[in-house]
């Protein structure tokens, strides 16, 4: 579990909002962390005291994997899919719409992550080391999340007016589709009109994003960004195959006839980045080979 959350916040939140769910959340994170060994945690005097208070009830609660299967939060327009309730086994899916001033924002809206069978593969990076520079870190910038497409040079702007319109989620019994245009996200410079992005998970079979874009003139340049855990095998065209267990693989279909494929080797040399994804990550870039004013496609991952 990659988590740097408190167990005991979680907890004592999930209590006082009524979630079971959270409860038996917090409880098995703190299993997970040998809670009893450390604590109490080392947060502010405001964290130290309620875990005073509350150690010996964490630690006896009932616990539980948060495995759920679907959910919606239409507050903060975040979705999450997976094939099988209550099973890490197959295809997971967490996307979001929103906007990019949320708290510890990063300009995100679109992005979303991957696992198969419970081990990451796309994913999203995470919070550095707060320093005074972290403003300016890449891992803030919509050009180091996915398929965020950076035109002519140009990536998502921070501020509560870049934000996702026209936003729908749709449930059916087997397959999850969600829906938003991220084109107000990017400054008028971008030229972009329409960028519509269709997530569509079906259930123990593929997750499909599709896009379909209009721009007020075809751009000069024109890439989308994929966050990868392990160096994919690329060796055939429209296809890149990641590693994510001892027998496990996920693949990505894409259009070689619309794209070329880079990848990039990102050493990690921020030590809070690090302890979670190892020394190295790897950036698919998927360079569109002669941008159009206006077009579709599809990335196809199994």
């Amino acid at each position: 579990t990659k988590t740097n959350h408190s167990p005991m916040l979680i907890y004592r939140y999930g209590k006082a909002v009524q979630s079971l769910t959270m409860m038996e959340m917090g409880a098995y994170l703190a299993q997970e962390n040998n809670f009893e060994g450390n604590a109490p945690e080392a947060y502010s005097l405001l964290r130290k005291l309620p875990e005073l208070y509350f150690s010996k009830e964490l630690l006896a609660a009932p616990l539980q994997e948060p495995l759920v299967q679907d959910s919606w939060l239409p507050d903060i327009q975040v979705m999450v899919s997976r094939d099988q309730p209550a099973s890490k086994k197959g295809l997971f899916l967490a996307a979001k719409a929103g906007h990019n001033q949320e708290s510890h924002n990063h300009d995100d809206v679109g992005s979303f992550m991957i696992f198969k069978d419970g081990n990451p593969a796309l994913i999203d990076v995470g919070a550095g080391t707060y320093t005074k520079d972290y403003g300016k870190s890449w891992v803030l910038s919509s050009a180091y999340h996915n398929l965020l497409p950076v035109i002519n040079g140009e990536v998502q702007l921070t501020g509560r007016k870049y934000s996702a319109s026209n936003v729908v989620y749709a449930h059916k019994e087997n397959e999850v589709v969600f829906k938003q245009d991220i084109s107000k996200t990017y400054s008028e410079n971008s030229g972009i009109n329409k960028w519509e992005r269709t997530f569509t998970h079906k259930k123990g079979k593929s997750i499909v994003i599709a896009d379909a874009y209009d721009c007020k003139m075809a751009p000069t340049t024109l890439m989308l960004p994929m966050m990868l855990v392990a160096l994919p095998d690329v060796s055939k065209l429209g296809k890149l195959v990641i590693k994510t267990g001892d027998d496990s693989t996920l693949s990505i279909d894409y259009d070689a006839a619309i794209f070329t494929v880079e990848i990039e080797t990102i050493p990690l040399q921020d030590a809070k980045i690090a302890k979670n994804w190892g020394n190295t990550l790897y950036r698919a870039q998927f360079i569109m080979k002669k941008p159009t004013k206006k077009g579709s496609f599809r990335f196809v991952i199994q």
